[in-house]
This record gives structure tokens, C-alpha cells and sequence, in this order.
């Protein structure tokens, strides 16, 4: 990876390609498109030969191109900075110390995504954007954040679902009209999307079927893995297996799918062991709303390919329950052993 050498893998072909029908045909000739589609293949049905747009038009603002990289991974720089210092600036607000904040302020994955151009940087800043802004009530900013999310990502629309959810589930300090006008807007914007991110899904399901995780495809998994015991044992330890598999990969606590030095694959491995303690506080111990943000946002992810890169939006809120949940275990173990040696 350079920030001279122009990026060649499939999905920046493709999203290249959709930059061009987007910006070079015309936005005419693009709802062309998106009318054969779905009348060739049907409303649910194949996937889509148009990328969501907001990271074309990026694509396509840049210029960027074989003799023209460094204008856009300059721009990345730019957003890899602004990600780590907005999220170090909420973390030190909540009293996170500074050999953590150290710690966070080196993490590879967002290195990394100053180097590879993709859509996961730019989800990721909305992403902090968007969560700054609904925490801190600033709805109506929160809501054009969200139309923001929902043109770059398919993902995106998990922040439908957790915005509907939450004020019906959780908050108590909307009314009933209030959720109910949210609800509807939410639904709105989500309701024509539906057909076209769908393909979207399917084909990230099917791809997360073909991947191996730990040696064993998902379909060895659900058939059972344990050969040596009883049918009875194992086909729930499978499934188990399974799901705890989903979970280190999502984490990043994984082997990689190629090929990199050992030094490089243990680097970017290490940051799993905060990551996963917190994805289990943040699901079973934090409070109601990140429980229901954890949840919406990584039921998806888990269907399909469960990567780390993924969980690159939450990351800093999976450090920050990461670290809480070892402070508190580290204060538990000493005061058992206080306990123990009186």
C-alpha cells in the first residue's frame, strides 16, 4: 500500500466504475440503470451495479486516478486524524487515562485506513459524528448525519433501526408524538433503500458463507464439528463454536485470510484483547442505549463476514467498555486477594 500507487483490487474497480456512471453518464442515465435492474432481475433479487454514492462522488471530487493517488490520501490523512482525535477528545472527557488514551492514539486499523482507500473511513467519521450528535439531543443534526450514513454504507441502515428503537425502547425524554414522528421519518428514509441495499446484503451473506474461519466453513460448523461426541453434544457445542468464532473475528483476534508477516498480523491482533471484553460489557453490562447500538450494529456484521475492519466505527466505544471492563476486574481481583491474604 502507497499513497502514490493507485488502489487495484475489485472493490475499488467497482467503486470507481460507479463514480463514472454516476458523474460521467448523468444522473438520468444512473435511474436508467436502476430501472433495468430491477425490472431484469426483480425488486430483491441480484446485486447491484451501483455503489452507494457518497463514496464515488469522493472518487470522483479527488480526481483520483493512475498519476493523481496523493490529493485523496492526503484527504485520508485528514480523516484518520480528525477520527482519532474526536474520539481521544470523548474519551479523555470520561476519564480515561492517558497510558489508555496512549494506547487507543496507536491502534493499527486506523493507520491502516490512511493507506486504503475505502468507504470504512468515511462511514466511520459520519459514524462519530452521528453519535456525538445524538447524545448530546442534537436530533435534527443527528438526522442529516444519518441521511449522510445511509448514502455510503448498506450498514447504515442498523442506525435506522437503533434510532426507531431506542426512544421507543429506552428514552424517556421524548414523547410519544415526538417517537412517533421520528419513528416515521426514520421509516421513510429507510423504506426505499430497502430494495436497493438488499442485494447488498445477500451478496455479503453469500460471500460470508465461503470464508473459513479458524479451518472450518460456516456450513461445517452448523453441521457439526465435534465429530468424537454424540450427535446430541455436538451439534449445540458447534453452534457455540461458531458463534464464539464470529465473535474473535469480529474482534480481530484472527488468523488472516492472506498472507502477512507474523509481526505485522500479531500487531494488528492485539488491540482484540480490549475490543473483546468490551463488546461483551458494552452487550450485557453497559447501559440501555449502547446495549441497543452494540446490538443493531453488529447483528448484520455477524450474518455475514464477521472482520475486524467492520467494527472500525465502534471501535472507540468497544475500547472505551474494553477498558472499563478491565478496570473493574482488575479492582475485583485485588480486593479478592486483599480479602484472601487478611
Amino acid at each position: 500500500m502507497s499513497p502514490l500507487v493507485l488502489q487495484s483490487d475489485n472493490d475499488m474497480s467497482f467503486y470507481m466504475d460507479s463514480s463514472k456512471k454516476y458523474f460521467d453518464s448523468g444522473i438520468t442515465d444512473s435511474l436508467t440503470r436502476l430501472n433495468n435492474h430491477y425490472q431484469e432481475k426483480g425488486f430483491f433479487a441480484g446485486f447491484l451495479e451501483l455503489a452507494p454514492p457518497l463514496f464515488p462522488a469522493i472518487l470522483y471530487l479527488f480526481e483520483y486516478g493512475e498519476g493523481n493517488t496523493l490529493p485523496l490520501a492526503l484527504f485520508y490523512l485528514i480523516m484518520s486524524v480528525a477520527l482519532c482525535w474526536g474520539w481521544l477528545y470523548w474519551l479523555n472527557n470520561r476519564g480515561i487515562s492517558v497510558y489508555w488514551l496512549a494506547i487507543f492514539a496507536v491502534l493499527p486499523n486506523p493507520f491502516w485506513f490512511t493507506l486504503y482507500i475505502s468507504t470504512d473511513l468515511v462511514f466511520a467519521i459520519v459514524f462519530m459524528a452521528f453519535y456525538f450528535s445524538y447524545t448530546s439531543s442534537k436530533y435534527y443534526l443527528a438526522a442529516a448525519l444519518l441521511v449522510l450514513a445511509l448514502i455510503s454504507r448498506p450498514n447504515a441502515l442498523s442506525l435506522i433501526l437503533f434510532v426507531v428503537a431506542h426512544p421507543i425502547l429506552v428514552s424517556q425524554r421524548l414523547s410519544r408524538m415526538q417517537i412517533a414522528v421520528m419513528s416515521v421519518l426514520a421509516l421513510i428514509c429507510a423504506i426505499p433503500l430497502v430494495p436497493v441495499y438488499y442485494p447488498y446484503f445477500v451478496f455479503f451473506v453469500e460471500v460470508g458463507g465461503k470464508h473459513l474461519l479458524f479451518g472450518h466453513s460456516p456450513r461445517e460448523y452448523v453441521d457439526g464439528i465435534f465429530s468424537a461426541l454424540p450427535f446430541w453434544l455436538d451439534k449445540p457445542f458447534s453452534w457455540v463454536a461458531f458463534l464464539g468464532a464470529k465473535l474473535l473475528y469480529f474482534v480481530g483476534l484472527r488468523p488472516s485470510w492472506g498472507s502477512i508477516p507474523w509481526e505485522m498480523l500479531v500487531a494488528r491482533s492485539v488491540a482484540g484483547f480490549i475490543l473483546l471484553p468490551g463488546f461483551l460489557y458494552m452487550l450485557f453490562r453497559a447501559d440501555p442505549m449502547h446495549r441497543l447500538l452494540a446490538i443493531f450494529f453488529a447483528l448484520p456484521i455477524f450474518l455475514g463476514s464477521a472482520q475486524d475492519r467492520y467494527n472500525l466505527p465502534l471501535q472507540p466505544l468497544l475500547f472505551y467498555f474494553g477498558v472499563v471492563s478491565i478496570n473493574e476486574m482488575s479492582s475485583f481481583v485485588k480486593q479478592r486477594f486483599k480479602a484472601f491474604i487478611s
